[in-house]
């Protein structure tokens, strides 16, 4: 039996604050893979110092690529899916094409849960053979203590129209207050 060639990108990319991480974070992971057989699937301030963001958890968001080379493109691409589902994450987006050499190629995007990384990767290393891999990460910390400094800023304003739009009996009165 001749054997099928797939090849799988798995590359992460995405921003904080997705899928309710606790540290702000998510994994993306991108899968790609190819085959002779002829089918593809690619797949207001308030103020913060610096010793708050020392003392709290880093937030560090984790891109991942990785090519296989495997037997069969559809056992690989439906192994890789239920991976996705298995520890919690989903297909954000996936591709898939014929070559004119009539190989599968395909590349799959998904975000896996920051804690389910290395699962993830170390199951779908074993569908086949390596053939490149790397990961990389990014601190998003600040960006991500400035976001919660804003959102405590707008919820603190809203509380204080609340407030306002409580005690005022006409519009104009919330007007005067409001300048």
């Amino acid at each position: 039996m001749e054997r099928k060639k797939v090849l799988i990108a798995i590359a992460g990319l995405l921003i904080l604050l997705t899928m309710g991480m606790h540290a702000g974070e998510e994994r993306v992971i991108k899968a790609g893979f190819a085959s002779k057989d002829g089918f593809d699937i690619l797949p207001t301030k308030i103020p913060f110092s610096m010793k708050e963001a020392e003392a709290s958890e880093r937030k560090v968001i984790k891109n991942a690529y990785l090519k296989l080379e495997v037997e069969n493109f559809y056992v690989a691409l439906h192994s890789i899916e239920n991976a996705i589902t298995e520890v919690n994450g989903y297909i954000s987006s996936s591709q898939s094409y014929v070559t004119s050499s009539k190989h599968r190629k395909g590349s799959i995007t998904a975000k896996i849960p920051k804690e389910k990384l290395t699962e993830f990767l170390n199951k779908i290393e074993t569908l086949g053979e390596v053939k490149y891999s790397s990961i990389s990460g990014r601190d998003v910390t600040e960006e991500y203590i400035d976001l919660e400094a804003r959102l405590k800023n707008y919820e603190a304003e809203e509380r204080n129209l609340l407030k306002i739009m409580e005690k005022a009996e006409k519009v104009e009165d919330i007007l005067k207050i409001e300048k």
